[in-house]
């Protein structure tokens, strides 16, 4: 049976907050969906309010039906909250005063989480400025550390040389002109070369024709001995 007073608070709760929805039932019973106060990330809640006989010198059943937006813990964070704001306020009338603390939790909530989100950017940050600041102090010197760093560096020097030299070498050869090559192709025994060179080389038969009808030793005035 709902008692005059239960009707009466119930009624100061609709004016304030117009979406309240009240169930039919011997006992006053009503859900009421609530929001943080802010533009962004945004929490939701979906409360139902279950008032004994005995109200309000019983304490009042309070539930968690829905939410958006929350965690788990956070739900459970607010049923802990209800369950100690009935047994502070036993004997007085506490739904405007459990809607608006969860209305406030929920606002906590908000706040709390900005603060994370810029904890969590100033941590990043700071991490990005140690890495760059390590990046450019380098790594300190030591004696043994640059020993190493000699050696490696010599060594890599010296196959920078080796390859220079290599590559010199083979540029000039590159440049070598057409008789310098030819030569070195000779000395080498190439025979390609000296195959061409054989073939060029053309003999007049005709030039030896007549010498049987010369008369060497005359022409050579040759000295009888």
């Amino acid at each position: 049976m709902v008692s005059e007073e239960q009707e009466e608070e119930f009624e100061a709760l609709e004016s304030i907050y117009p979406e309240i929805e009240r169930h039919e039932g011997e006992l006053l019973s009503f859900t009421i969906m609530l929001e943080s106060e802010t533009d962004e990330n945004q929490l939701q809640v979906e409360l139902r309010l279950s008032l004994p006989e005995e109200y309000p010198n019983a304490v009042l059943e309070c539930d968690v039906l829905d939410f958006e937006n929350l965690d788990p813990e956070d739900c459970v964070g607010i049923e802990k909250f209800i369950r100690e704001t009935c047994q502070d306020e036993l004997g007085e009338q506490i739904c405007f005063t459990v809607i608006s603390g969860v209305q406030d939790y929920l606002n906590d909530l908000v706040d709390t989480m900005e603060r994370r989100k810029l904890e969590e950017a100033a941590r990043k940050k700071a991490e990005e400025e140690a890495i760059a600041r390590k990046k450019f102090e380098g790594t300190r010197v030591t004696v043994e550390s640059f020993l190493v760093w000699k050696e490696n560096f010599d060594a890599e020097l010296e196959s920078l040389k080796s390859a220079a030299q290599r590559k010199a070498e083979l540029e000039m050869k590159g440049r070598m002109t057409g008789k310098q090559l030819f030569l070195s192709k000779l000395a080498g025994g190439d025979e390609e070369v000296k195959l061409a060179i054989a073939n060029q080389v053309q003999v007049d038969e005709s030039l030896f024709d007549d010498l049987g009808d010369l008369d060497l030793d005359e022409e050579l005035d040759i000295p009888d001995e």
